[in-house]
């Protein structure tokens, strides 16, 4: 080792070497591009490192946080599929509206007043009127019920709107409205299994509220949504009047009739369509269809 030279520590290459003889002699030592590239190499990187290092640590909190949060909610989901309501866990259904106030079930019977209420709105079945004069004013009665699955837990809650019919005044008219009889019903039982048709059953929802009405019919407001001096003039056929069956059936046969399909003469709720080979039975507000 030269005079010049500053002592070597074991273990220095000769970048570190050269890097020190430059800081301490303030020389511009040139180097070969393989020595500037080590020289690079050497350079202090912390602020990029403390960068990807707390990019990284962020990264895996957002991910520690998303597992997390899909724990929580397969959690949820799972009780909320265990919790669920058995038929002997639950209250009689109240049968009037004031019993709601104490009712366990209250919110779901509420919920699904509403959801009655706004579905006549939507399909125009009254209209809100003053009371009139010399006109019978029928009362309207909620039926609350549940509706059950086939293990017997609660599905969900149900409100119907009903008119006192029985207080109806009765003019004599025919209020006859045809339904399919049980034998009809084993005749085309089986006929489909004898010769491999297919089957399929449709409930018409609110079935009777399709039917306009033929007179002037009106009631009251239903209870926990009355307006004092006013009242409903129905216009379609509510659940409860005496002729809201007929009305119902002739409007579902007439609107069948359209489509094409004709009435058997011995069951007048067997409807055939000769040209798409469909066979209709009606029973009240169930239809089944054979092809």
């Amino acid at each position: 080792m030269s005079g010049g030279e500053a002592p070597r520590k074991e273990g220095t290459t000769d970048a570190e070497v050269l890097q020190n003889l430059r800081t301490t002699s303030g020389r511009n030592i040139k180097l070969s591009q393989r020595g500037q590239d080590a020289i690079e190499t050497l350079k202090p990187r912390s602020t990029l490192h403390r960068v990807q290092k707390r990019a990284r640590r962020q990264a895996y909190a957002l991910r520690l946080e998303r597992a997390k949060l899909g724990h929580q909610l397969a959690h949820a989901f799972a009780a909320a599929r265990l919790i669920r309501i058995h038929r002997r866990d639950l209250l009689p259904p109240p049968e009037f509206w004031h019993q709601l106030k104490r009712h366990p079930e209250r919110e779901g019977f509420k919920r699904a007043a509403g959801a009655e209420i706004n579905s006549l709105k939507e399909k125009k079945s009254f209209q809100l009127v003053d009371c009139p004069e010399g006109k019978q004013i029928l009362p309207l009665k909620w039926v609350f019920t549940y509706k059950l699955d086939d293990t017997g837990h609660l599905v969900r809650h149900k409100a119907r709107i009903c008119v006192r019919g029985d207080l109806q005044h009765h003019s004599g008219e025919d209020i006859y409205a045809a339904t399919g009889a049980y034998r009809s019903f084993r005749i085309l039982m089986a006929l489909v299994c004898a010769f491999g048709l297919i089957c399929h059953q449709v409930d018409f929802k609110n079935a009777f509220v399709n039917a306009e009405m033929d007179e002037e019919v009106y009631t009251t407001c239903p209870p926990g949504y009355g307006q004092s001096g006013k009242v409903w003039r129905l216009l379609k056929a509510l659940y409860g009047l005496r002729k809201s069956p007929k009305l119902w059936y002739h409007e579902l046969v007439r609107f069948l009739k359209d489509l094409g399909f004709k009435q058997c003469p011995d069951e007048p709720c067997i409807l055939i369509n000769n040209e798409t080979h469909l066979v209709l039975f009606l029973y009240v507000d169930d239809l089944l269809i054979i092809a």
